[in-house]
């Protein structure tokens, strides 16, 4: 086949004729014709293979040269991990996504995240209580949560209320504690008036009768500390609890706690003997170390007993039932001020008005019906 260079085409004269011309161009088209003819088919199949695949090998080293894909194990890229944009011409269309790139030409994962998987939570959190009043204010238009919502407020105002009311007590009590206390710790006039007991009254100077023996006990801190005894409210009962000893010994005992300074308190205004004799040792008017906390507003009476059983003779009844009925006059009382160091303490005392509640009763129906030795009240004016 004679075969022409291309370049002998270039070198021919140009001509003007268009006959030439159109000869010129037809005898291109020609040689063209010519040179396809000589390659077979499947030559011409092959060759555009082999140029398809220089094509995709260039394109996957451009690929690979601005991204890289991330690998699983068996050197496949996962496209779960990564899914790379495509384009119809099955190139990466950089325009659509921009990879981050380091220097060494790597994506940074640092630098680059698709999704946030915890975002932060900017608003602020709303609380148990505000979340129940966002719910009862949404409630409150519902005619069903209505009678609901009327119970409660009726529940809380019920609360409120008994709240208030023993704050109220507490204070009120402590008004009263604070008025008790300065009461007792300032001299009291006699237009005073006590506001828990209406009965009490001053203590006097009264006249001792003469069936009273005045025995006085020697000013010591122990049995007489000369305390002045400012009212007179009632009488306390007691035995000696010391069976068969007399008004006389019991007295020097009291005497005694002076000398013996064990500490040990203790005397009475007076005591009644086996024989029903009576016997004064702390003033009327003075405090006697007896009663307890009833010291300061009673007068105390000692008993003897012949035994254990705690039982006074026919004749120290009698004469605890005279002396009784006297105080009650003199200081304007009733029987009912009366009382056992049992009712004060729960001291068994007097032993036998304790074990026998019944003769107690009896007791307080004597002196109520009793008068004094001249068959009239001796009480001072």
């Amino acid at each position: 086949m004679n075969n022409k260079n291309p370049n002998d085409l270039k070198e021919r004269p140009q001509v003007n004729d268009d006959a030439e011309d159109n000869e010129f161009i037809n005898i291109v088209n020609e040689k063209k014709n010519q040179s396809r003819s000589q390659f077979p088919s499947d030559v011409r199949q092959n060759q555009n293979m082999r140029n398809s695949n220089i094509f995709m090998h260039n394109s996957q080293n451009n690929i690979n040269s601005e991204f890289r894909v991330p690998q699983n194990p068996g050197n496949r890229m996962n496209t779960s991990e990564f899914r790379v944009p495509q384009n119809p011409g099955s190139r990466m269309n950089t325009s659509e996504f921009r990879v981050p790139q380091n220097s060494d030409n790597r994506m940074n994962t640092n630098e680059f995240r698709n999704v946030r998987k915890n975002p932060p939570n900017t608003q602020k959190p709303v609380t148990r209580a505000e979340e129940e009043k966002k719910l009862l204010d949404s409630l409150k238009e519902d005619d069903s949560f209505k009678p609901y919502y009327q119970n409660k407020q009726i529940d809380q105002a019920k609360s409120n209320l008994i709240i208030i009311a023993v704050v109220a007590a507490v204070a009120i009590l402590c008004i009263i504690g604070a008025v008790f206390l300065l009461g007792n710790s300032g001299e009291e006039s006699p237009n005073d008036t006590n506001i828990l007991d209406n009965s009490k009254t001053e203590a006097k100077k009264v006249e001792i009768p003469d069936w009273i023996e005045e025995n006085l006990l020697t000013p010591n801190e122990y049995s007489r500390p000369q305390t002045p005894l400012k009212e007179v409210n009632g009488i306390v009962v007691h035995y000696v609890a010391n069976p068969g000893t007399t008004a006389e010994q019991n007295r020097n005992y009291f005497e005694s706690l002076a000398q013996n300074n064990d500490s040990t308190y203790g005397s009475s205004n007076f005591i009644i003997d086996l024989d029903g004799g009576i016997m004064m040792c702390v003033p009327v008017d003075e405090v006697a170390y007896a009663s307890n906390e009833r010291n300061n507003d009673t007068l105390s009476i000692e008993c003897t007993h012949p035994d254990e059983t705690g039982e006074f003779t026919e004749e120290t009844y009698n004469s605890l039932v005279k002396l009784c009925r006297w105080i009650l006059d003199e200081y304007g009382l009733d029987e009912s001020s009366i009382i056992r160091h049992y009712d004060i303490t729960g001291k068994i005392c007097p032993k036998f008005f304790v074990d026998n509640p019944d003769k107690w009763e009896q007791f307080l129906t004597d002196v109520k019906n009793a008068s004094t030795a001249s068959g009239q009240s001796d009480k001072i004016e």
